[in-house]
């Protein structure tokens, strides 16, 4: 009857883990259509101070520098098709091969970490919530990961 019931709360996490990579899945691509719109010269103040001492507040054109319009275009959306194509279990072979890491949940999680980090590129709170929700399902995914382990004894190939 435990070996039941232990089936019965993996396949929970399973159905779980799923709801969580989806929501994952969909905060990647919200926040990379967000990075789209950093790609325009913007006006920001800056506090700068004269030679007697004084602060003063004047406004400067800044842009987003060439490496992260790389990211933004090359490596971001690579990144998060790699994903999709792991939690659909839609596998190429060169996937299968060389990202057989995504199979797991604590691979999927530390690369949700990763993409999270990446995010951060630009000081916004908008990117701050952004890693900190892809921090938190990351490590839900490894914490499932481990949990997987542990009742199973097995690799935890969810």
């Amino acid at each position: 009857m435990k070996a039941q019931s232990v089936c019965c709360k993996l396949a929970a996490h399973r159905l779980t883990l799923r709801i969580a990579n989806c929501h994952s899945i969909l905060v990647m691509v919200i926040g990379n259509i967000i990075r789209f719109a950093y790609f325009g010269p913007k006006e920001v103040p800056v506090e700068h101070l004269d030679s007697k001492g004084n602060s003063y507040v004047a406004i400067e054109v800044v842009s987003v520098t060439f490496e992260f319009v790389v990211t933004s275009i090359f490596v971001m959306p690579p990144m998060i098709t790699l994903f999709i194509l792991s939690e659909f279990q839609v596998k190429p072979h060169y996937i299968a091969k060389y990202f057989n890491f995504l199979d797991n949940p604590i691979g999927k999680g530390l690369w949700l970490i990763m993409v999270g980090l990446m995010f951060t590129e630009i000081t916004n709170i908008t990117e701050a919530i952004l890693c900190v929700i892809l921090a938190v399902l990351g490590l839900f995914n490894i914490a499932l990961g481990i949990a997987y382990l542990a009742f199973q004894n097995k690799p935890a190939h969810l």
